[in-house]
């Protein structure tokens, strides 16, 4: 006990530092980096993202509002404009627009190396007249020529780099794109990328509510402010810490590792309980603090760390998979438990005894 102000100060300084390491985290999600080098998936997926022209598709689909036409002079040089942008990404390895075959229909008739845009709606309506048969030219621009499609091949299949080119699309639009058309990305991985985030940060905000919830639960059972509080803390340091190393390490925050700190908080917050329920039964029966504390610590410190050995070995021995997904999620929360155990013996004592009004100066349990 007489180490209480210094273990807490430790505490305080590890945490810190992995707490440093979450601003360092990142959502990203490739399902093609779960599999090991040498897989097929994998090998398949590099070997189109290096041979050919990208490996993932996405849309960015210009929509005009009414009255208006994508074939318009001035929209077709943005939609160009913007396809060029796009391609010279090192993410993206091919962006194809209708502009393109119109710029190679008009550079063959005028004889123009350069292969220019034709200069007026009317040659381009002329133009796609003769392209009508081609089924590659519905899948650019409607028949009504009020929708346009932005073909891209991206180079990345992780989440970040396909809502990169989304965001990057909105924002070249904005500034050099025609008023009364409106882009929006799309695409089944694009899509895919934004559900993946979403469930990350769905795991979060449950994360988040968990914790709440447990706190309010442990509000009306221990029925004091300060016990409740001191016994959510044991469970935060641990989430903190597992995140805090995942950003330093750079292991991503994705649809396996996220749930990581819901099934440990889930877990290990029964050790908390045990031990505090311990301690808050002595102390009811008229037991000193420091004889509580030791008293509790020394009825619930065995089961605890069998508990935590079983279940931990348990998830433990995931790591042993050659799928990553499996693999990091199995490791870390064998290691978030590990540290919950630390935690609930090492942190929650010194934490029960600062807040135990008893130990204070001048009362009758303090001498005692």
């Amino acid at each position: 006990v007489g180490w209480g102000v210094p273990l807490a100060l430790a505490w305080t300084v590890v945490l810190g530092v992995f707490a440093v390491g979450v601003a360092h985290l990142e959502v990203e999600t490739d399902a093609t980096r779960w599999f090991p080098p040498g897989n097929p998936v994998r090998d398949d997926y590099e070997g189109i993202r290096a041979d050919l022209s990208g490996i993932s598709p996405v849309n960015v689909v210009l929509r005009a509002s009414e009255g208006a036409r994508v074939t318009e002079p001035d929209a077709l040089r943005a939609i160009d404009a913007l396809a060029a942008h796009l391609e010279a990404r090192p993410d993206v390895g091919k962006a194809i627009s209708i502009a393109d075959p119109l710029r190679q229909l008009h550079g063959g008739f005028v004889d123009d190396p350069a292969r220019p845009l034709p200069d007026g709606e009317a040659l381009v309506d002329q133009y796609l007249l003769l392209l009508e048969g081609e089924e590659e030219i519905a899948d650019l621009v409607t028949r009504d020529r009020t929708a346009a499609n932005i073909v891209i091949r991206a180079n990345d299949n992780g989440s970040e780099a396909l809502l990169a080119i989304g965001k990057e699309a909105s924002r070249f639009w904005q500034e050099r794109g025609v008023a009364d058309i409106e882009p929006r990305t799309t695409g089944i991985m694009y899509e895919f990328a934004r559900a993946e985030d979403e469930i990350a940060m769905g795991q979060l905000r449950g994360l988040g509510l968990a914790l709440l919830a447990i706190a309010t639960v442990l509000l009306g059972a221990l029925r004091r402010p300060s016990l409740a509080l001191v016994s959510v803390v044991p469970n935060v340091v641990p989430i903190v810490m597992v995140f805090g190393f995942m950003g330093w390490s750079g292991i991503p925050l994705d649809a396996g590792t996220v749930i990581v700190g819901s099934l440990a908080l889930g877990i290990a917050v029964d050790d908390t309980i045990h031990l505090v329920s311990a301690f808050r039964d002595a102390r009811n029966a008229g037991t000193a603090p420091r004889l509580a504390l030791d008293g509790a610590i020394r009825r619930v410190a065995h089961p605890l760390i069998l508990t935590t050995l079983a279940v931990g070995l348990g998830f433990a021995l995931l790591g042993l998979s050659q799928f990553t997904f499996t693999r990091n999620l199995g490791l870390l929360i064998a290691g978030t438990m590990t540290v919950c155990l630390l935690a609930d013996l090492a942190l929650l004592p010194a934490l029960l005894w600062g807040t135990d009004p008893g130990r204070r100066p001048g009362s009758s349990e303090a001498a005692n």
